[in-house]
């Protein structure tokens, strides 16, 4: 398990729990959660990647730990893609890192069970990490992780827009300006935006103020 923190756009190392523990080891990726939420003061963005190996009860209350302090938090659930496809089909040995329980049968016995039971878990992370705002993004440990994070970037980066909505506030009247603008600069770099605002502002339109669209750039002259 890996995670990082960002603070004042500053990508820092605030842990890596676990690496050091050998197979078979019982990790506790909850308890682990729970000690880094008590470390981690400053507000920011907290991203935790792994496999998440461990009770969901356990992994939920870790997450929401960092949630009820204020953090942002981004899960990268590190998947092998064998454990979603299933895809064996010969005889197999199955061992299980944690215990070290081992299993030898034909994998069409249980591949069905298998699958059902795997995408379940992810259904359950992705809902209830969406129910507490935090984002889930499965990975697979065959892409490249710096990638699988710029993909993700890139896709969040599309979630908002930048828009720059300067105020002129005469002194001795600005809460008067405030309420009844003469005039409603917005400076953005979409059309879209630039006409949803239109509407959101429209109760102060239909009153006189006039509305002023350009660019970011342009609103800041």
């Amino acid at each position: 398990m890996k995670m990082f923190m960002d603070s004042n756009r500053l990508i820092e190392l605030a842990a890596v729990a676990c690496d050091d523990k050998k197979a078979g080891n019982d990790t506790k990726v909850g308890l682990v959660l729970h000690e880094l939420a008590e470390r981690i003061k400053k507000r920011g963005i907290v991203v935790l990647i792994s496999d998440i190996l461990d009770e969901p009860e356990n992994i939920m209350s870790g997450l929401k730990h960092f949630r009820h302090q204020n953090q942002e938090v981004i899960v990268f659930h590190v998947l092998d893609r064998k454990e979603l496809e299933f895809d064996f089909n010969t005889r197999t040995k199955f061992l299980d890192m944690e215990s070290g329980q081992e299993i030898v049968t034909e994998p069409w016995h249980i591949r069905s069970n298998y699958t059902e039971l795997i995408k379940g878990l992810q259904n359950q992370y992705r809902k209830e990490c969406r129910e507490y705002l935090i984002d889930y993004v499965p990975v697979f440990t065959d892409q490249s992780l710096d990638i699988s994070i710029t993909e993700y970037l890139k896709k969040r980066k599309k979630l908002f827009e930048v828009v720059s909505n300067p105020e002129f506030l005469r002194e001795g009247e600005a809460i008067r300006d405030f309420r009844f603008p003469d005039r409603i600069v917005i400076g953005a770099n979409s059309k879209k935006v630039i006409r949803k605002l239109k509407i959101l502002y429209d109760p102060l339109i239909k009153k006189g103020a006039v509305f002023f669209p350009t660019s970011r750039r342009g609103a800041e002259l």
